[in-house]
């Protein structure tokens, strides 16, 4: 990418020369002067890419340059004079472009890293969330293990009482049977007791029943005595 800005600073260089006016920017003021440009280039190919007429790359970069210009308060004498100084002194170029590579690699480095902590800092956020997330679903499943216990036993309490009401009906409707058959009704306690006692005091009697017909029988076979 440096390369190719440099392509387009040097067409814009070339429509420039002849003009040796103004002084020569410092090397460090330099620097930051063409860092801009460079990104001013990225920002007019992008404009380019959008634009209808093709071809139009050095309309947009001009437009971005003059505003670069402006940034840095020095004219656009000033700019390619000074950079025609540098070209044409090896080493002082040299040292200009090690600087301005090194800048857009501390440049590169500081994005990156902005970048990832921005990353970090999302995926603490994403985290911390999925940490929170197990509370509430074990809250939740608790609240539906309560609601759940309570629907039992309210299911338990309907079956028990509508077997009490359905054991209570068919005692009911064996009581009307039994009623319209004519048969007696389960006996009480009681009277199970009198037939027990009816029915033990008719095993006495029979016996003594055979005492009895022996005494008879004995008064039979006496003589009668006379008077």
């Amino acid at each position: 990418m440096m390369k190719y800005s440099m392509m387009v600073m040097l067409v814009v260089l070339l429509a420039a020369c002849g003009s040796n006016n103004g002084s020569v920017i410092e090397p460090g003021k330099m620097k930051l002067v063409l860092w801009d440009m460079m990104r001013a280039d990225e920002v007019a190919s992008i404009e380019n890419s959008r634009d209808s007429i093709t071809n139009n790359l050095l309309m947009h970069a001009v437009e971005h340059y003059e505003q670069v210009f402006a940034v840095h308060a020095i004219t656009k004498e000033q700019f390619y004079n000074s950079y025609q100084y540098y070209r044409e002194h090896p080493m002082e170029h040299k040292d200009l472009m090690d600087s301005l590579s090194a800048y857009a690699t501390r440049m590169k480095e500081a994005k990156d890293k902005k970048e990832k902590d921005k990353v970090d800092s999302l995926q603490k956020i994403r985290l911390h969330n999925d940490s929170l997330a197990p509370k509430k679903d074990s809250i939740t499943l608790k609240k539906d293990s309560i609601a759940t216990a309570k629907k039992d036993a309210a299911a338990i309490r309907k079956d028990s009482i509508a077997a009490v009401v359905a054991k209570k009906h068919v005692a009911d409707s064996l009581r009307r049977d039994s009623a319209r058959r004519g048969l007696s009704p389960r006996p009480t306690n009681a009277k199970i007791d009198s037939v027990r006692k009816q029915f033990q005091l008719r095993r006495d009697l029979l016996k003594r029943a055979p005492l009895r017909l022996d005494s008879l029988r004995k008064r039979q076979s006496m003589p009668i005595q006379r008077l």
